[in-house]
């Protein structure tokens, strides 16, 4: 509450990274009118075999998560392979919706481990179901190994997502 405080009322959005601990207990109501993006909501995530800082569970990110207020359309995400995607891509979309009621804008930073096959992710399937909801899908960042990313890439675009490429993509031979 003591941060969102100090931040100007005409911020329009909040990316905040690298958090010691999960977005569970934001003060999402309390955003101002202004700020219409926000993220990374860190979901799944690890690094180096380790769960990353501030990553929830998906089944944690569907109870303890607050829902925000509609004037927030851009979402950020960080998605992992730390656990099993136990729920289907459209509840996964649903989800999101719900958390996210003004969603316009889901910007998808996605990340395999490389012992998980891109069949253990509903990546690409999530962002079909997004796109059925009238959802944008930008996919700007994929982390995998280098045999899985141009599959990943091609069926993420075929699919209707924005894919952004940049020459820091970090893949793994």
């Amino acid at each position: 509450k003591k941060l969102l405080k100090s931040v100007p009322e005409q911020v329009q959005g909040l990316d905040f990274q690298n958090l010691s601990s999960a977005l569970s207990s934001f003060p999402a109501g309390e955003l101002s009118k202004a700020c219409i993006a926000f993220g990374t909501v860190v979901l799944q995530r690890d690094v180096n075999g380790c769960v990353a800082r501030g990553s929830l569970d998906f089944g944690d990110f569907v109870t303890r998560f607050p829902k925000f207020p509609t004037h927030v359309s851009i979402v950020r995400a960080s998605l992992g392979t730390e656990g099993q995607w136990a729920f289907s891509a459209e509840a996964i979309a649903e989800v999101f919706r719900a958390k996210f009621p003004g969603l316009k804008v889901l910007q998808l930073e996605l990340s395999l481990k490389p012992s998980a096959t891109t069949d253990d992710v509903p990546f690409v399937e999530l962002a079909r179901a997004m796109l059925c909801f009238g959802i944008r899908v930008e996919v700007t960042n994929i982390r995998c190994r280098a045999v899985q990313y141009e599959f990943l890439r091609a069926a993420l675009s075929h699919a209707g997502a924005e894919v952004h490429q940049s020459e820091d993509e970090q893949c793994e031979q």
